[in-house]
């Protein structure tokens, strides 16, 4: 009895078998390569038209669908010819789309079911359907202007330096990570600006504040662009490449409806950066809701859609204690003789900051005073 013949597969079905693997595992780019090689040396085939049709979307190239997939459309899968459709419409007025208008219009009813025509539209920088492309934003604030910075920022908090204290140097090297995240032509919404105290820290972005404008009585809020509910936000989806959020959640009286509508203005790559409080007075009553662990925050930005989240403590316990100490010394001063508060504020001024910086290193973080959170908007 003859042994059956073998038969190799071929290079071509290797590489096809390659690029699929690639593509699952999130290579788009070299699955694209392995793919564009099966068609140098078998133009036409079927089955890599179809994937070429999606990794090249989900690269950002949507002419190249259009190009080499386009005119095999009529006998490539549903799901191919929804790429090709996507690419017509991430085109636009371009007139290589024209052949495939109804195409198109199949792509624009299926972007919101269709995970692939989700991500070709992202990566084609679709700005009135899902948003501007996923390039890196250019770099922010450079080391010139960090002095300037350093400076307001000690008027504002009110601080000899900015490392006066664990979480005065912590607070300053978060805002400028944030500043550092955005570029000249990016938009920063400050949701729930208030009086616009960290409008510095951005002026080299398209800085967009807005408030409800139903806190402190006695501010300002003549800088704002709007007034506006963050349960509501007035922007389009896709449309801001930073949303800042300082001391201003345990404010929102519904915050996952809050972080929902973060998710929905940014843009894709974009990101969340906020400060909020955990273990800090009440204030701005009625207005003071909520105080949330790392836990909650963590749920709450992954409810909202965001894959990527960071959580850090803004301070240790020994300064959220501090804190409290201050609050509480400082209430009762006023009912001691002069010769005591001179003691107390001497203890104040230079023992407190003193004793901080000893336990810093040992301290521990069961109940800090509050905490950094930052999340990306990510495909």
């Amino acid at each position: 009895m003859q042994p059956a013949a073998y038969h190799a597969p071929r290079p071509e079905a290797l590489r096809l078998a390659l690029a699929r693997v690639l593509h699952e595992r999130g290579d788009p780019w070299a699955a694209r390569a392995e793919v564009e090689r099966v068609l140098d040396a078998v133009p036409g085939d079927r089955d890599a038209l179809e994937l070429l049709a999606e990794v090249a979307l989900v690269t950002g190239d949507a002419g190249a669908v259009l190009r080499t997939a386009g005119p095999h459309v009529a006998r490539l899968s549903r799901a191919a010819a929804l790429a090709v459709g996507t690419a017509a419409l991430a085109l636009g007025d371009d007139p290589a789309a024209a052949p495939y208008d109804a195409l198109r219009s199949r792509a624009l009813e299926a972007r919101a079911t269709s995970p692939l025509v989700a991500a070709g539209l992202r990566a084609n920088g679709r700005r009135d359907l899902l948003g501007p492309t996923l390039a890196r934003p250019a770099p922010g604030t450079g080391a010139h202007a960090e002095a300037t910075l350093a400076d307001y920022f000690r008027r504002l908090w009110e601080v000899d330096d900015v490392d006066a204290c664990a979480h005065a140097r912590d607070t300053f090297r978060w805002l400028m990570d944030c500043t550092r995240a955005v570029g000249p032509d990016d938009v920063v919404l400050d949701a729930g600006a208030g009086q616009c105290r960290y409008a510095p820290f951005f002026a080299h972005a398209r800085y967009v504040p807005v408030d409800l404008g139903r806190g402190d009585p006695t501010w300002s809020y003549d800088g704002l662009a709007a007034f506006a509910d963050l349960e509501a936000l007035p922007f389009a989806p896709c449309s801001v490449a930073l949303v800042f959020n300082a001391s201003v959640m345990e404010h929102v009286r519904h915050p996952a409806a809050a972080m929902r509508e973060f998710w929905r203005v940014l843009r894709w790559g974009g990101s969340l950066r906020m400060y909020v409080p955990f273990h800090y007075n009440i204030h701005q009553p009625p207005h003071d809701y909520f105080r949330y662990t790392a836990h909650a925050w963590r749920a709450l930005c992954a409810e909202a859609g965001f894959r990527r989240v960071d959580v850090q403590e803004a301070s240790g316990d020994f300064y959220a204690a501090g804190h409290w100490f201050r609050e509480a010394t400082l209430g009762m001063v006023r009912r001691l003789s002069e010769e005591l508060r001179a003691v107390v504020g001497l203890f104040l001024r230079d023992v407190m900051p003193l004793l901080e910086a000893a336990y810093a290193a040992q301290d521990t973080h069961t109940m800090p005073i509050g905490y950094f959170v930052n999340a990306w908007k990510e495909g």
